[in-house]
C-alpha cells in the first residue's frame, strides 16, 4: 500500500504498506518497519528537538527499530551538503549516525551480474544498504544531464559498475537521489525472488513515466504563459532545493515564489538560512507567517524574513489574497495557504498590467 498523498483505498488489496515517518514529537518511534528509508537527518521542528544531537538521537532510536533480517537503506553521501542540498546534512555525520549505530563489518557483495544488494550488516541483524551521487555507495549516480522533457537523465550504477540509463520528468539533484532510494527499495524488495534486472528495468520504466506527487512541484496549471506550481518546501534546504530545481527546468524564464513562512519558531531558527535560500528566484513575496499551533514569541514575522532576504526583487505582502498574479513561471511554497492561493489564482488570477507582455 502506497500513503503519499493519496487516498489509501485505493492500495487496500496490496500485500505491502509504505508511508513516511515522520520525526515530529518522534512519532516515527512508533513503528518498527521491514524497510527503512533515510534520506536525511537535519535539525528542524525546533519547537521539539533542542538541537541537531536531539534529531540524530532520535534517528538512532528508530534505526534501531527496523526489524531483525530487515533493512535500512539511506543517502551515505560525503560531500559538502552545498553540493548536494536535500541531503540536510545527513552526508556530514553518516560516520556519527546510521552508519556508525548499526554497522558492524562489512560484507562484500557479489558485483558480477549485480546479484546481490547486501552491502553490510548491522548489530541486530539489518542489511544496511547506501545510495548517492559517490561511487562509494552500493547505488550511484553518474553523468547526469537535462533532458527534452524538463526533467533530467543519469547513469545508474552498482558498485560502480554501469548498470542503466535512468530517465526522470522530474528536475533537481533530490529527485536522483530520491530515484535512486526507490531502485535500491525495489531490488530489495525482489533480491532473491526474482531477476535484479528484471527489477532494475520494472523500476526504470516506471520512473520514466512518474509524474510526482502532490504538493511536490505539482504544477497547478497555466495563465498566459506563466506556470503555476505547488510545493510544500517550508525549510530552507528544500526551498533552495527546489528553486535549483525549478531554475535547472526554466533556465531563462523569471522565476516568481510566494512564500509564506510555516511556524514562528522555525522562522526565528532558521532566519541567516533562509536569508540565502531564495537565491535562485527573480522576484521573492513574503507573506505573514502561518502560526499553526504557535503564538508568535520569537518577535519575528514574515516582513522581518523578507527584510533579511532585501533586495528590490524582494517584497513583502501581509495578505495572501492580495498576490493574483503571474510572470512567465511561479511558485508557491509552503504548508498552509499558498496551497490554497495557487488553486484560486488558477480560477481568478490575472497577471498584473504593469507585465503587459503576460497579459
Amino acid at each position: 500500500m502506497v500513503n503519499i498523498g493519496r487516498d489509501a483505498s485505493e492500495f487496500a488489496t496490496t500485500t505491502a504498506y509504505m508511508r513516511l515517518a515522520d520525526e515530529y514529537d518522534n512519532c516515527f518511534l512508533g513503528l518498527s518497519p521491514d524497510i527503512a528509508v533515510v534520506t536525511n537527518v537535519e535539525l528542524d521542528h525546533v519547537d521539539i528537538f533542542q538541537d541537531e544531537e536531539a534529531v540524530l538521537k532520535s534517528f538512532k532510536k528508530f534505526v534501531k527499530q527496523v526489524k531483525a533480517g530487515g533493512h535500512l537503506i539511506f543517502c551515505g553521501d560525503r560531500s559538502k551538503c552545498g553540493q548536494m542540498p536535500i541531503q540536510y546534512r545527513f552526508i556530514q555525520r553518516v560516520k556519527r549516525g546510521a552508519c556508525a549505530l548499526l554497522i558492524e563489518q562489512r560484507q562484500e557483495a557479489v558485483a558480477s551480474n549485480c546479484t546481490s544488494a547486501i552491502s553490510a550488516m548491522s548489530r541486530h541483524g539489518c542489511t544496511v544498504t547506501t545510495y548517492g551521487l559517490s561511487t562509494d555507495n552500493d547505488w550511484s549516480a553518474s553523468s547526469i544531464t537535462p533532458n527534452l522533457l524538463g526533467g533530467q537523465d543519469y547513469m545508474l550504477c552498482y558498485k560502480k559498475c554501469k548498470i542503466a540509463r535512468i530517465s526522470l520528468l522530474l528536475p533537481g539533484v533530490y529527485n536522483v537521489l530520491n530515484s535512486l532510494a526507490v531502485i535500491a527499495t525495489m531490488v530489495t524488495l525482489v533480491n532473491g525472488k526474482n531477476s535484479i534486472h528484471e527489477a532494475i528495468c520494472f523500476v526504470r520504466n516506471h520512473l520514466s513515466k512518474f509524474k510526482g506527487v502532490s504538493r511536490r512541484f505539482e504544477l497547478i496549471g497555466k495563465i498566459n504563459g506563466c506556470h503555476i506550481y505547488d510545493d510544500y518546501a517550508h525549510h530552507p534546504t528544500e526551498v533552495r532545493a527546489v528553486l535549483q530545481a525549478a531554475r535547472e527546468k526554466f533556465l531563462k524564464q523569471a522565476i516568481w515564489v510566494v512564500f509564506q513562512p510555516h511556524t514562528f519558531s522555525r522562522l526565528s531558527a532558521f532566519m541567516d538560512d533562509y536569508s540565502t535560500a531564495f537565491k535562485d528566484a527573480d522576484h521573492v513575496v513574503i507573506t505573514k507567517v502561518y502560526g499553526a499551533r504557535e503564538r508568535n514569541i520569537w518577535n519575528t514575522d514574515g516582513e522581518a524574513l523578507a527584510n533579511v532576504i532585501g533586495g528590490r526583487s524582494t517584497e513583502y505582502i501581509h495578505e495572501l489574497e492580495a498576490i493574483l498574479y503571474g510572470y512567465f513561471s511561479r511558485m508557491f511554497k509552503g504548508c498552509g495557504s499558498p496551497h490554497d492561493l495557487s488553486s484560486v489564482s488558477i480560477k481568478k488570477g490575472k497577471p498584473r498590467p504593469e507585465h503587459p507582455e503576460v497579459v
